[in-house]
């Protein structure tokens, strides 16, 4: 996992902390922008900007590169059989921007 977080901040500049964080917000809106929440003034909204949509989408093939080599690599093809077979039933939507 460090080599993953080392890689992708060194060919993208993005941390992987930073990369989750943008990936989370990226689903929703496809924004980043804080507003006011209508019900409590203590409360904010927050959606990813469109640099920040630009940045994840620039920051995503490093990852995958990361997790094929890393992680995917690792297993043998009846082991991924499993694993997508395992995904599959808990996957969902994850399209952003």
């Amino acid at each position: 996992m460090r080599q993953l977080e080392t890689d992708l901040e060194q060919q993208t500049g993005l941390a992987l902390t930073d990369y989750d964080v943008l990936a989370q917000l990226a689903v929703a809106e496809g924004l980043v922008r804080r507003a006011d929440t209508n019900t409590d003034g203590r409360g904010v909204v927050v959606a990813i900007t469109d640099s920040g949509v630009a940045r994840l989408a620039a920051t995503v093939p490093a990852h995958v590169r990361g997790i094929a080599e890393y992680f995917v690599s690792r297993l043998e093809d009846e082991e991924l059989v499993v694993l997508e077979r395992a995904l599959d039933k808990v996957t969902i939507d994850c399209t952003f921007g």
